[in-house]
């Protein structure tokens, strides 16, 4: 990232109070294979932020479980972002370890998010305050997960998803989001659908800035181990109290 000389001012996802720089070229195989490459160069203080939530996101504990197949990106977005292209994104992408764990391989860029971008730039504008997305992987105890922690959920239906959207190039979540708010009064915590042909479902996870989205998607994660960890505990039980009427039953 040595080559991406922040620059300040109006244009292409420029704000005052968010510097903005020309993506990078890609960084070598070797960098972007380092499990812990820290984010940089985009953005100035905004690329910072975003680059630390994606580290932060990372350490999640089993947050692995949590990413889609199609990976997980962050974006974030100045006020009044026009398109995608105004947007900073994650260029590598966050992906899952064997293990549960995630990787983030890559660094920060403006352009480099396509459909965190999208839901992002059209949930802002009906609520301003949101800007920052996630997407995580798609589950309906996910769902629950988040409701039961009092956070907020929008949906749409793929299925529903118009011909001439369909065939218009990176339309297709802007559509999604505006559908899922139409009629809400407050911005959702979460965005999601579940899926279509050939279509993977997904949960966008909103926020006011990439620190509050990757909050979010930590507690729905936390919540989520602790739930699997309390049902596992309760199965062992019925397990053990099984074998421990077996055994009577043996005896007598």
């Amino acid at each position: 990232v040595r080559n991406a000389a922040p620059r300040r001012g109006a244009g292409a996802g420029g704000e005052r109070g968010l510097p903005v720089a020309a993506p990078a070229s890609a960084p070598p195989a070797a960098a972007r294979a380092c499990p812990r490459r820290r984010a940089g160069g985009a953005g100035g203080a905004g690329g910072a932020l975003l680059g630390a939530a994606a580290e932060a996101f990372a350490a999640i504990d089993g947050i692995g479980r949590h990413i889609p197949e199609c990976q997980t990106n962050i974006a974030y977005a100045p006020r009044r972002a026009a398109s995608p292209a105004s947007v900073l994104g994650l260029d590598g992408r966050i992906v899952s370890t064997m293990s549960g764990g995630a990787i983030f391989a890559g660094r920060v860029a403006l352009g480099a998010s396509r459909h965190a971008a999208a839901a992002v730039v059209e949930a802002s504008k009906k609520f301003p305050s949101v800007r920052a997305a996630v997407n995580i992987r798609y589950d309906p105890p996910t769902v629950d997960t988040a409701e039961s922690l009092g956070m907020s959920a929008a949906a749409y239906d793929r299925s529903g998803e118009p011909a001439a959207v369909k065939r218009a190039e990176g339309s297709s979540v802007s559509w999604g989001v505006r559908s899922a708010l139409r009629g809400t009064r407050r911005p959702p915590d979460i965005v999601y659908h579940r899926g279509d042909f050939g279509k993977e479902p997904m949960i966008m996870v909103l926020g006011t800035d990439p620190a509050d989205a990757v909050s979010k998607a930590g507690r729905i994660a936390a919540a989520a181990a602790a739930a699997a960890a309390a049902a596992a505990d309760g199965r062992g039980r019925r397990g053990r109290g099984r074998g421990r009427g077996a055994a009577r039953i043996q005896i007598k």
